[in-house]
């Protein structure tokens, strides 16, 4: 973790959040939240804004600045995800804030820190990650599957009780 991710840590539980967890951060309410906490790191007020408001204002500094330490936690976050899970056919992100950032999260330090893991960088290094930019995932993939059963290629197994 890097050491401004430690101070928005520390303003987060001075906030009230007792136990600061990677969900409290990666997520619309937590890009929210990440926000008040680096205004208060770096001793500014911040207006309440949305997760939309401060993806759409990257030409203010302090959200911008939101936005690089959310891509940064984020890709450190999935990189032990990838390696708690064995993973090895690729790590998919989704989530309703993440497809109105694309730029930010393929241009920032999102793989970066993904891969940052000394003693398994080459392990890391040869798993994919893909933002999932679908509006409607879940159906397209239900649509896809409804699609294969009938053609019979592709169905319900199950197994006999």
């Amino acid at each position: 973790m890097e050491r401004r991710e430690f101070e928005v840590v520390r303003a987060l539980q001075s906030q009230g959040l007792r136990h600061v967890v990677a969900e409290h951060m990666l997520s619309g309410p937590g890009l929210v939240r990440l926000h008040r906490a680096l205004a208060q790191v770096n001793g500014v007020a911040a207006p309440e804004l949305t997760a939309s408001d401060i993806v759409a204002g990257l030409d203010d500094a302090l959200c911008a600045e939101t936005v690089e330490v959310f891509c940064g936690m984020l890709g450190g976050f999935a990189g032990n995800v990838a390696l708690t899970l064995g993973a090895r056919g690729g790590v998919y992100l989704g989530g309703g804030v993440l497809p109105r950032m694309v730029e930010r999260v393929c241009a920032g330090c999102f793989r970066t820190r993904f891969i940052a893991n000394p003693d398994m960088a080459d392990y890391l290094s040869a798993i994919g990650t893909a933002l999932i930019v679908a509006p409607q995932p879940a159906l397209t993939g239900a649509a896809a599957w409804l699609s294969r059963c009938a053609q019979g290629t592709g169905g319900l197994r199950h197994a006999p009780l």
